[in-house]
């Protein structure tokens, strides 16, 4: 949906585009304000980023051929032309690409059910209540990513800056942590925690800018972007219809 969320907002759009081009506007950026990582995101970062590094290092192997040294780092630093595939890294340091997923997520999560655990044996207590060890504790992932409490007065608006304003200096030093903290209990923690979380925001992280960077997509139906949803555990969705033509800046 983050996709539909975009096409939907012209606003979002606009930024989101301006920050793609000037990233690869550029082969030698400094990102001036990476979105910081959600702690429990942090944990499974070096994870991410050896698993990129390793396919990275096959690519360049094959290359090594046509390719010098100095090419190599700056290809791996940032996309040197329109031709180049960004690379994840490149990704995570455009703080407004960040931001839209984040709030992609939040405003449309993928999962439907209450995301439920069971009381271990001896039982426990739960937000002052003592219950049996087998009770079933389901929790609302839709409640939370709307509550008002965590995210404000217009928390059922789709609007990628709350997480911009929270990361600024100016902003309460446990906002993002909050924030964060409730869009991560939709992935679980520990050894229950989703295995394709960071393999999910890799894919935005790559797909959506290669994607509006290359083609210029209308939707058919603007009022009702998609013709059907149904639920299966997880959101399916039917009858997206677009047009795609070229952008004229892409190659």
């Amino acid at each position: 949906m983050a996709l539909v969320y975009i096409l939907t907002s012209p606003r979002v759009y606009n930024k989101l585009m301006a920050e793609i081009d000037a990233s690869y506007a550029k082969t030698n950026a400094t990102p001036t304000m990476s979105m910081p990582p959600s702690p429990a995101a942090s944990a499974d970062s070096d994870d991410e980023s050896d698993s990129e590094s390793e396919s990275e290092s096959d690519d360049d192997d094959s290359d090594s051929d046509s390719d010098d040294d100095s090419d190599a780092d700056s290809e791996a630093s940032t996309p040197a032309s329109n031709s180049d595939i960004i690379r994840n890294a490149a990704a995570k340091n455009m703080p407004y690409l960040q931001a839209v997923i984040r709030e992609a997520v939040r405003v449309f999560p993928s999962q439907t059910p209450l995301l439920n655990k069971t009381v271990p044996e001896g039982g426990d207590t739960v937000a002052g209540y003592a219950l049996p060890a087998g009770t079933q504790v389901g929790m609302d992932g839709w409640g939370i990513l709307r509550a008002k409490q965590h995210w404000g007065d217009d928390a059922d608006v789709f609007r990628p800056e709350r997480w911009i304003e929270a990361a600024s200096p100016e902003a309460d030093p446990g906002q993002l942590e909050d924030m964060s903290s409730c869009l991560e209990a939709l992935f679980g923690y520990g050894r229950f925690r989703c295995m394709g979380r960071s393999v999910a925001f890799m894919q935005m992280s790559k797909a959506l800018p290669e994607l509006l960077r290359r083609y210029d997509f209308t939707i058919i139906e603007p009022t009702r972007p998609v013709e059907k949803m149904h639920s299966a555990a997880f959101w399916m969705m039917a009858g997206l219809w677009v047009t795609i033509e070229p952008r004229e800046s892409a190659d």
